[in-house]
C-alpha cells in the first residue's frame, strides 16, 4: 500500500486531533471492565508466549537451517544483531509471495521479532517509572500518553512481560531506518492478507491446522503493532485495511481470546486516536468484525491454541450461538465503555469533531448488530445512568442535611441509604460523575441509536427520559449548572424529534431563564469570552464565569435556541395554539424585567409574531384531521409552518456559527 503524508488532503489534516487533548488519565471506576480484560489478557499472553517460545527456543526447522538471507548483512555494532535493510525485506517479501510454507514462516519471524522490538521500547517509555527518570532537559516526548496507557491496562499481561527489565523479549534483529520499518510492516501486513486469502478457514480441518500457527503469531503481532507502534499514522491504517479484509477477519473471529483483544484494542484506537481516518479505518474493521461475528457458518468453526498446537473443534448449534453472542455483547461493550473513558478527559474545541465522528460509528455500529442484544446492552446502560443519577441526589441531600444540621435522626438516615445502595445486588459496569462529558455522550449515543431503531428499543425511552429529568431536578437549582441543564434539554429535543413523541420541557425553560435573571454580573471584561472559549464545551461555570455578563448573555441564546427548537417541533401538532398561550405569558412577564439582555428581548418579541402567525396556520389544518385522536408529535410533517421553518433556520444559523468557530480553532492550532 502506497502511503505519502504529504499529499494527505488539507481538510483532512485540519480535523486532526492534537495528542494533547487525550493525555490525561481518567478518573472514574470500572471494576467489571478491568477485571475482564485481566482474565482475558492473562490467558492469551500466556498461549502468545507459548507459542514464541516454540519458534524461538525449541530448535525447528528455521533454527536448523542455514539463513541465507543473512549472507551478506549488516549487524549492529552494539547489539550484534542483523539490521533490518531494505535488501533483506525485498528478500523476504519476495520469498513469501510465492506463499510457501517455508518462506511465510520465516517472513513472520522477522516481522514478530522487528515489531516486538519497537514494542517494547514504546512500552517502557510509557512505564511510570521510566516517565519519572527522564530528565527535565529531555527531548524525548510521550506522545499519545492516554492511548498507550490505555492499551497497556487492556493488554496487561503482554505489557508487563515486554517491561520486565530481567527478562526482557528475545531480539534477532535491530531496527535502525525507520522508513525500511515502515515498508516492511505494511507490506507483510498485505502479504500475510493475500495469504489469509487463500488459505480459508472454512477450508477441511488439514488445511486450516496446517496455516493456523503462522497466521496466529502474524495476528498477535499486528495486534502488538497497533495497540503500541501506533505514532505513524499511514502505518496504522494500512494495517487496518489490510485486516479489515473479509478472509482476514475470518481468521481472527475464530481464535478463542485473540478475537477479543481485536475488538479491545481497535475499540481504543476508534475512542482516542488522535486522526480522522484512522477512526474511520476503526469503524470498517469493527464493522467487519460484527458481520463475521454473526455469521453461523464461520461462527461454528473454534480456533485455540494449546502449548504448542492449535486446536480445531466444531461448536454445536447452541455453542455457537453462545460463541457469536460473546462476540457481539463484548464489541457492545468496549466501544461504548472505551468512547465513555476518552471523552472523560473533557471536550474541547480541538477534538469535538472526533468525538462527534466516534459518537457517530458507536451508532452506526449499535443499528449493524442484532437488535436483541442492543436491547440488553442499552437497558443495562440506561440502568447504570440511573444508579449514577441516584447516587448524586443522595450524597446531595447528605450535603444539604449537614449545612441544615435538620435533625439527627435524617442524619443517620442518610449514610445508611447510601450504604444500602452500595451494597445493592446491581453493581454498575461505569461509576462516574454525573456533571461530566462521559455522561452527556452516553445518553447523546442511546437518544441516536433509539431514535433510528425499531419499535423494540422505542421501550426505553420512558427510562431515558425519566433518568435525564432526574438529573435536570437535581442540578437545575445551581446557577453553576447551568450549561449542563441546556445540554441535558437539548438532548431532549432530540430524543423528542427522533421518537416523534412529546416531551414536555417548558417548565424546565422558564426555571433556567429565572435563574439567569438573577445573575449578579459585572462589567464587561476586554477578552473575557475569549479566554473562556465556548461556554457550551463546559458542564460547569466557574466562579469568574458566574458573574460575567458576556457569559450571561451567550447562556440567553442558548435558552432561546432550546426554547425555539421546541415550539418548531410543538409546531407541527394540532395542540400548538393552546400550548403557546402559557408560554406567550411567562416570556412577556419575563422580559419586563431590567436584568433582560436586549437582545432576548427582541428575540422573543420576533418569536411572538412567528407563534402567532404558526398557530393560525395550524388551526385551519386541524379543522381537516380526522376525529380519531393521534399518538404522534408531529402531525403535520411537510406542512409548511413558520415555526417550524424557523426553527431549522435558527439550527442550521448555529450549526454554520460552530463550525465556523471549530475550523478557525484549528487553524489558530496549526499555526
Amino acid at each position: 500500500m502506497k502511503r505519502n503524508r504529504k499529499n494527505e488532503e488539507k481538510e483532512e489534516e485540519d480535523i486532526e486531533g492534537s495528542e494533547s487533548d487525550f493525555d490525561e488519565d481518567v478518573d472514574h471506576v470500572t471494576e467489571d471492565e478491568e477485571s475482564d480484560s485481566e482474565e482475558s489478557d492473562d490467558g492469551f499472553v500466556e498461549e502468545a508466549f507459548e507459542s514464541e517460545s516454540s519458534d524461538y527456543e525449541s530448535g525447528d526447522e528455521e533454527a536448523d537451517e542455514q539463513d541465507s538471507e543473512l549472507s551478506d548483512a549488516e549487524f549492529d555494532e552494539d547489539t550484534k544483531l542483523p539490521i533490518l535493510t531494505l535488501k533483506l525485506s525485498e528478500t523476504l517479501l519476495k520469498n513469501a509471495s510465492a506463499h510457501t510454507n517455508g518462506a511465510i514462516k520465516r517472513l513472520v519471524a522477522v516481522f514478530s521479532s522487528v515489531v516486538s522490538s519497537v514494542a517494547s521500547s514504546q512500552i517502557k517509555l510509557t512505564s511510570s517509572s521510566d516517565v519519572k527518570k527522564q530528565p527535565k532537559d529531555s527531548n524525548v516526548k510521550l506522545k499519545f500518553k492516554y492511548l498507550k496507557n490505555e492499551n497497556k491496562r487492556l493488554l496487561r499481561g503482554t505489557a508487563s512481560r515486554y517491561s520486565d527489565a530481567k527478562k526482557p523479549p528475545t531480539k534477532k534483529y535491530a531496527v535502525k531506518d525507520t522508513d525500511v520499518y515502515n515498508t516492511f510492516v505494511a507490506k507483510t501486513a498485505d502479504v500475510m492478507s493475500d495469504y489469509m486469502k487463500e488459505k480459508s478457514v472454512l477450508a477441511n480441518k488439514e488445511e486450516v491446522l496446517a496455516a493456523a500457527p503462522m497466521i496466529r503469531r502474524f495476528l498477535s503481532t499486528a495486534l502488538l503493532q497497533l495497540a503500541f507502534t501506533f505514532d505513524d499514522f499511514d502505518l496504522t491504517r494500512s494495517t487496518l485495511i489490510s485486516l479489515t479484509a473479509t478472509h482476514a477477519m475470518r481468521w481472527i473471529c475464530t481464535f478463542r481470546q485473540l478475537n477479543s483483544q481485536f475488538a479491545k484494542v481497535v475499540s481504543s484506537l476508534m475512542t482516542a486516536h488522535p486522526q480522522k481516518l484512522t477512526r474511520i479505518n476503526c469503524f470498517q474493521f469493527l464493522s467487519e468484525y460484527l458481520k463475521c461475528a454473526t455469521d453461523a457458518k464461520l461462527m461454528s468453526v473454534q480456533l485455540a491454541p494449546r502449548a504448542y498446537l492449535i486446536n480445531y473443534s466444531k461448536l454445536t448449534d447452541s455453542e455457537r450461538k453462545s460463541a457469536s453472542n460473546e462476540s457481539v455483547n463484548l464489541l457492545l461493550k468496549r466501544c461504548y465503555s472505551s468512547h465513555i473513558r476518552a471523552v472523560m478527559n473533557g471536550v474541547t474545541l480541538k477534538n469535538f469533531s472526533l468525538i462527534k465522528l466516534t459518537q457517530n460509528c458507536i451508532s452506526e455500529l449499535y443499528l449493524q448488530a442484532p437488535q436483541d442484544n442492543v436491547y440488553v446492552h442499552a437497558f443495562r446502560s440506561i440502568r447504570d445512568l440511573a444508579f449514577n443519577v441516584r447516587r448524586e441526589w443522595n450524597s446531595s441531600n447528605q450535603k444539604s442535611a449537614k449545612k441544615g444540621s435538620s435533625s439527627k435522626k435524617a442524619k443517620r438516615k442518610l449514610p445508611d441509604e447510601e450504604d444500602a445502595l452500595d451494597q445493592g445486588k446491581h453493581k454498575p459496569a461505569m461509576q462516574f460523575e454525573v456533571c461530566s462529558w462521559g455522561f452527556i455522550e452516553s445518553i447523546n449515543i442511546w437518544i441516536s441509536v433509539i431514535s433510528r431503531s425499531g419499535e423494540n428499543m422505542k421501550a426505553l425511552v420512558y427510562p431515558l427520559v425519566t433518568v435525564i429529568n432526574a438529573l435536570v431536578k437535581i442540578k437545575i437549582n445551581s446557577k453553576r449548572y447551568v450549561p449542563l441543564v441546556l445540554h441535558l434539554l437539548t438532548a431532549l429535543n432530540q430524543l423528542s424529534d427522533g421518537v416523534n413523541k412529546f416531551i414536555p420541557i417548558g417548565s424546565f425553560i422558564f426555571f433556567v431563564l429565572d435563574t439567569l435573571k438573577s445573575f449578579k454580573h459585572n462589567k464587561p471584561v476586554k477578552d473575557e469570552l475569549e479566554k473562556s472559549e465556548d461556554i457550551m464545551i463546559k458542564l460547569k461555570l466557574s466562579k469568574k464565569n458566574l458573574h460575567s455578563d458576556q457569559v450571561r448573555k451567550l447562556l440567553y441564546k442558548h435558552v432561546e435556541l432550546v426554547l425555539v427548537d421546541h415550539l418548531g417541533l410543538v409546531s407541527l401538532n394540532p395542540s400548538f395554539p393552546e400550548f403557546t398561550n402559557p408560554v406567550t405569558h411567562i416570556l412577556k412577564k419575563h422580559i419586563k424585567s431590567l436584568s433582560v439582555p436586549s437582545e432576548f428581548k427582541s428575540a422573543v418579541n420576533a418569536l411572538f409574531k412567528i407563534m402567532k402567525e404558526s398557530s393560525e396556520t395550524v388551526t385551519d389544518k386541524r379543522e381537516e384531521l380526522p376525529p380519531e385522536p393521534m399518538d404522534i408529535l408531529k402531525v403535520f410533517e411537510g406542512t409548511k409552518v413558520a415555526m417550524h421553518e424557523y426553527r431549522q433556520q435558527l439550527l442550521s444559523k448555529y450549526q454554520l456559527m460552530n463550525r465556523e468557530k471549530l475550523l478557525s480553532t484549528l487553524q489558530d492550532f496549526s499555526i
